[in-house]
């Protein structure tokens, strides 16, 4: 919490906010790659994938667009919050980190 409050949160430094978060509970740390995951993640119940992200060579892209809602969205703030929360875990940026 310390460093989110601290710093602002911009494409370059949210490496560094998922690293702090994630310290040793990074179930697949193979794909984590240098700023966002480097290879193929799912999201499933055990038996099924409910969810395929964005590939690799898309994530950076989508982020910049990402950053680019937040800090020009004009929405309620509310409605932003819930707009970034979707579209971020929606692209799943980086490797498992809920283990």
């Amino acid at each position: 919490m310390n460093y989110a409050y601290e710093n602002k949160i911009t494409i370059g430094n949210i490496r560094k906010l998922w690293e702090i978060v994630t310290k040793d509970v990074c179930e697949n740390e193979g794909l984590a790659g240098t700023q966002f995951r480097a290879g193929m993640v799912y999201v499933g119940s055990g038996t099924s994938v409910v969810h395929t992200p964005a590939k690799p060579d898309m994530i950076r892209e989508m982020m910049e667009e990402w950053f680019a809602f937040a800090s020009t969205s004009a929405l309620n703030v509310w409605l932003t919050a819930s707009i970034l929360h979707f579209y971020f875990v929606y692209i799943h940026p980086f490797c498992d980190g809920n283990g």
